[in-house]
Order: structure tokens, then C-alpha cells, then sequence
């Protein structure tokens, strides 16, 4: 049984306890006796425990001595320990009670105001809409923001979309922005590219490549047959001919090898010479052929030398075989089986000549005969009249250049008895001369040499084996004739009265000291008269 003092005891201690005031506790002093302490704003006292708790978060305890902790209400929040709610400011919102923070308003809302419960859409109507969107080149990331300052421009690589979701995007491969806050990206130019996204510059199309189009990601590689040697190239160069590129990509067109050729641009590959063909250069659009008399069986050849010629006497049937046939008779060398494909005449046998349609034929005055024997003796004179003949001496195809000759059928004739041989004594040579014109024959080339006259121009024998005008009349050499002299003349040399040689007495007179004048009257001169069958008088008289 407990004694009655320590129940008293007991008793008086419950008592007490139970008497002290909610936010209260009791502490031991530093001299053992009982202390009561009030807990701060902000603080609470624990029923369960003698000693002041910290309001959490979203709660408050406004004054001392405090029981218990209150909460937040809505647009408020408060940290730990706190003694009062704060408002949530501009730009955020708390809609619950007991709130620890205030969050952001949301992307296209606004909080105008503070103590917001909720945010406002910003594509609502009404005055409290004030939200703006970022100028066009710049954005914002952040919730909440109250001002133009915390736009930002849309950096280089990106370019700004004009999508609220997405304002700053990044340029896709082929674009680039090298500038920040740009609206939009720009194409990168024909002969360049660009591979990725985000970017600042566009990269040349490297030599071997190139892009005719804008706004591409890659450039394309110079096909087969063309070259790209720099660097930007919006197209490529096809090869010329004579010239080829084997692969893609290729900074340059190699020319073709020698033994090889290419007649056309835009070629990957070049043509081998056929047979019967060489080149020795490089960088060719043909090959050669081989020369005359020569053949070459092989393809892809590199030089002359490969053309390989026929023995002596022989041509090559093809100068793609090698079957040599022999030449005609005449030939030393040729390139066909005839006599008028020879490329140079048998030197044993005698005038024999290669002429220019490539015969080899004897020479002019000579004929070739098919029965001689001997074949150096082939080439036989012609008739000495011929100047050329065939098959025989007196088939004759050209007389000898003299007058007295003529070409009758193919026989060369002394032409007729108005042509002579005549021993020139000037050149001490026997010459074929036509006779005087007076003649139609002579034994010389003089008027007074004729055996008969030519009445045809009027002439007639005035001598011994001479010709000339007959009486009263004079040669005209411009008619080549004789022309008959005027009336009053006796003979003359012109046609008029004043061209006269001696005067026809029956029908003239002469005039003195004017022999070649012949007049019918001498009154009809001014100051002459008749004396002796001559009209004298005024000796300057000027007819």
C-alpha cells in the first residue's frame, strides 16, 4: 500500500499538469525548479511532448503560444516555421489550401495579380488578357515571365517557327541562320550543302562533286564521263573528245592513250584503234591508217611501225590482213593490182615514168610494146611526127607542136602547100613557116617567093613569082584583104583622096607640095589655079 504522503504528492503534480495552458510547456530551470515557456509564433506545443514544434510548410501559427498551426488558404503559401502566409505574386497561382509554394502559371496563362487562385488563358477575352507573345526571332522558355526583357533571340542554327508550342526551331539539313533571331532559315546556294541540322554556314561542294539546286543536304557525285575540278560547282563538265573519265568523282578527264581514241564528249571509256589503224599520240578523236602497201592485224596499236609493208613487187590486199598480191608489171611499189595504182615505176626498165593519176606508164613519145620480150625494152619510140602514141609507132594521140602538122584519126600528116619547111638563116635551122599571105603557095615566107597568088584577099601576080594588090588598090591589114584606093587615086595607101600615090589623071589632079592629095578641081582650093596638069598656088594650104 503506497503511504498517504507519496498519493498527496502524486496528486498535487497531475493536478498541476493538467492546469497548465495549451502552448505551454514546462521546463527545469538551472536550479531544478519548474519553469512554464510560451512557444513563438510560427511554433506549436506537442500534447505529447513538453516542448514547441515548427509549423510545416503551407501552415502558419500567427501569434505566441499557439496550440496548433493553421493552414494557407488558397493564393497563399508559407514555409516552414512560419507565423503568417504570403501572397503568391504576379505570375503564379496556389489553388488549394496548406500550400508550400506558389507554381508558375503555365505556358499561354497569366496571373495579373497576386493572391491568385487560378491563371487566366491567355486566349481568353477580356480585359485581364494581357499576355504578348516574344517578338518574331525570339522566344522564351520559362513560365511566368512579366516582361518583354526575358525574350530572348532565337540563336544562329535555329530560326524562329512562329509555332507558341516551338518558337525557336532548329534549321533542318540544306538551310542554315548565321545570325541570331532570325525568322526564318535560308536555302544554301547551288554548289553548296549542308548535312545537319543547327547549321551556322553551308559547306562548299568539294572538287569531284557538285549541286545545280538550293537548299540541298549533299552534293552529287560528278558522274562517269564528266570531271568537277573545283570546288561550288553547280554542274559538272562532260569530257571532252579525245579525252575520258573512267569513274565518278573525278577531278579531271585523263586523255585517251596512245593506240586508243574518242570521237565524242561525255565518254567514261575510249575506243581502241581497229586494225589497220595506229595512234601515237595521246588525247586523240581518230586514229590513222595505215599507209599504202601496208597492213596491221592487231587492234590497240601505238605507232606506224606496226604497219607492216608487202615485199618488193607486192601490195597489201587489205590493211587489215596480211595478204600481199603482186603488182602490175610496171610497179615497183603500188597499192593495187593495176598500172594506174603504182606508187613507184620498175627502174629497170627503161623511160618509164610514174605520171600523176599514179601510172607508170613510157614516157611521152614512146608507146609500151606487149609483145617485146625483153622487158627493159618495153617503151618503144613513137612515128617521129607523134608527139605521143599508144599500142603502136603511128597511133598517134598528139602530133608534134609545128604548124605544117596536122592530127588526122590518130595519124600525123604534113598539113597543105600553104606551110613549108624553110631554112631560117637567123637560127640556122630548118623551121615549118606558114607562107606570105599573099601566097597559097611559096617556096619562102616573102611576097615575091609565091608559087601562086591568094585571089581570095585580092591578091594577084604583079612579077615574077610576086604577089601583091592588084592595080588601084592597097592592102588593109586590118581587114586582111585588099582594099580597092579612092577614084582619084593611081594607087594608094588608105581609102580616102588624101592616102593616094600618084594621082589617077583621068579623073584628078595633084596638088603641089601635097603629093598624097588628089582633088578633081583646082578652083575648088582656096588661092590655087591649074598649071601643068598640077594645082599650084597657096603652098600652106592645110586640107
Amino acid at each position: 500500500m503506497i503511504p498517504n504522503f507519496y498519493l498527496i504528492l502524486l496528486l498535487t503534480l497531475l493536478t498541476l499538469s493538467l492546469s497548465l495552458d495549451a502552448g505551454y510547456y514546462e521546463s527545469s530551470g538551472t536550479d531544478g525548479t519548474e519553469e512554464f515557456l510560451t512557444c513563438p509564433a510560427g511554433y506549436y506545443r506537442d500534447s505529447n511532448a513538453n516542448n514547441c514544434i515548427c509549423c510545416p510548410s503551407g501552415e502558419y501559427s500567427a501569434s505566441d503560444g499557439s496550440s496548433g498551426c493553421s493552414s494557407c488558404n488558397p493564393g497563399h503559401y508559407s514555409h516552414s516555421c512560419a507565423a503568417s502566409c504570403t501572397a503568391c505574386p504576379i505570375g503564379s497561382y496556389s489553388s488549394q489550401m496548406g500550400a508550400g509554394s506558389c507554381s508558375l502559371c503555365p505556358e499561354n496563362t497569366f496571373a495579373s495579380s497576386e493572391r491568385t487562385i487560378t491563371c487566366t488563358n491567355c486566349l481568353s477575352s477580356g480585359p485581364t488578357n494581357n499576355c504578348e507573345k516574344c517578338p518574331r526571332g525570339t522566344y522564351n522558355n520559362k513560365l511566368g515571365r512579366t516582361s518583354e526583357a526575358s525574350c530572348t533571340a532565337c540563336p544562329v542554327g535555329h530560326h524562329d517557327s512562329d509555332i507558341n508550342d516551338d518558337p525557336c526551331k532548329d534549321c533542318q539539313a540544306g538551310t542554315y541562320a548565321d545570325q541570331e533571331g532570325m525568322r526564318g532559315c535560308l536555302p544554301c546556294f547551288a554548289g553548296t550543302y549542308s548535312p545537319s541540322t543547327r547549321t551556322i554556314t553551308c559547306l562548299p561542294c568539294s572538287p569531284g562533286t557538285y549541286m545545280p539546286h538550293a537548299g540541298m543536304s549533299s552534293c552529287i557525285n560528278c558522274p562517269a564521263g564528266s570531271a568537277c575540278p573545283n570546288e561550288k560547282m553547280i554542274t559538272h563538265n562532260p569530257c571532252q573528245s579525245g579525252t575520258y573519265a573512267a569513274s565518278t568523282r573525278q577531278i579531271r578527264c585523263e586523255d585517251c592513250p596512245k593506240g586508243t581514241y574518242n570521237p565524242s564528249t561525255g565518254r567514261n571509256t575510249c575506243t581502241q584503234c581497229n586494225r589497220g589503224e595506229y595512234n601515237d599520240k595521246t588525247g586523240q578523236t581518230a586514229c590513222s591508217s595505215c599507209p599504202h602497201n601496208t597492213y596491221n592485224i592487231q587492234t590497240a596499236r601505238t605507232s606506224i611501225g606496226h604497219c607492216l609493208k608487202c615485199q618488193a613487187g607486192f601490195y597489201s590486199v587489205s590493211r587489215t590482213t596480211d595478204q600481199c598480191s603482186p603488182c602490175h608489171r610496171n610497179c615497183a611499189e603500188c597499192f593495187g593490182p593495176t598500172r594506174n595504182e603504182c606508187d613507184s615505176c620498175r627502174a629497170d626498165i627503161n623511160n618509164l615514168v610514174l605520171v600523176e593519176d599514179s601510172t607508170c606508164s613510157c614516157k611521152k613519145g614512146y608507146y609500151e610494146d606487149i609483145q617485146e620480150p625483153l622487158i627493159s625494152n618495153i617503151c618503144k619510140p613513137c612515128y617521129y611526127l607523134c608527139a605521143a602514141c599508144e599500142g603502136s609507132p603511128n597511133h598517134c594521140t598528139e602530133c608534134i607542136k609545128e604548124i605544117c602538122v596536122a592530127q588526122i584519126g590518130n595519124s600525123c600528116i604534113y598539113r597543105e602547100s600553104d606551110y613549108i619547111f624553110y631554112y631560117n638563116e637567123n637560127t640556122g635551122k630548118i623551121e615549118c613557116i606558114a607562107c606570105h599571105s599573099f601566097c597559097t603557095k611559096c617556096y619562102g615566107p616573102l611576097a615575091s617567093q609565091c608559087d601562086k597568088c591568094n585571089e581570095a584577099i585580092g591578091a594577084t601576080m604583079i612579077g615574077t613569082n610576086t604577089c601583091g594588090c592588084r592595080a588601084h588598090s592597097f592592102y588593109n591589114e586590118r581587114q586582111g584583104r585588099c582594099v580597092p584606093c579612092h577614084l582619084f587615086c593611081n594607087s594608094c595607101k588608105g581609102t580616102s583622096n588624101q592616102d593616094c600615090i600618084g594621082c589617077n589623071g583621068l579623073y584628078s589632079y595633084q596638088v603641089e607640095k601635097q603629093e598624097s592629095l588628089c582633088v578633081a578641081n583646082c578652083y575648088d582650093l582656096q588661092g590655087y589655079y591649074l598649071k601643068d596638069n598640077i594645082c599650084k598656088g597657096n603652098l600652106f594650104f592645110n586640107s
